[in-house]
């Protein structure tokens, strides 16, 4: 799951980097995409035979949003959800945990809750959530992992280019 799949955006950048180099004929992908802004990645990732999925907003159309994300999960069987983002991800995350996801990864990508104080106050609850969710934690720096996970145990997997 991730915000969308622009070439600017340096997380589409890296989930496309890792796509690219992980795809194959065992191991297959279905992309949740909140915020679409349309992104050259589609054609490339349906030409593979793999799934992007367009959700909308969580914070608009929260009922719709949950209703989406159920009925993906109702109907594929996932073995690993990779969450890029920490407050929309909490459904995805609690729906792979009711739907029995054995690995379900929350992956931190900055050092802070938010960059102003209402934003790091209003995302701390969802935090917490994702975290209670999730069972495997990914940082892109020691910074960013502390700040997310704490003293949970992460893993660094650096933005490569």
């Amino acid at each position: 799951m991730t915000r969308g799949l622009q070439r600017s955006n340096g997380v589409a950048s890296y989930v496309m980097n890792y796509y690219r180099a992980l795809h194959g004929p065992e191991m297959r992908f279905d992309f949740l995409v909140i915020d679409d802004v349309g992104s050259p990645y589609y054609k490339e990732i349906a030409g593979n035979g793999d799934n992007v999925f367009l959700l909308p907003s969580y914070i608009k159309h929260p009922l719709k949003f949950f209703s989406l994300i159920l009925n993906i999960f109702k109907k594929s069987h996932y073995d690993v959800v990779h969450c890029n983002v920490v407050n929309s991800g909490v459904p995805v995350l609690a729906a792979a945990a009711a739907f029995n996801v054995p690995i379900r990864i929350l992956h931190s990508h900055a050092a802070q809750n938010g960059d102003v104080w209402w934003k790091q106050l209003r995302n701390k609850p969802f935090s917490a959530l994702a975290l209670h969710f999730a069972n495997k934690y990914i940082a892109c720096s020691h910074k960013a992992g502390d700040g997310l996970f704490g003293k949970r145990k992460y893993r660094i997997i650096l933005n490569l280019i």
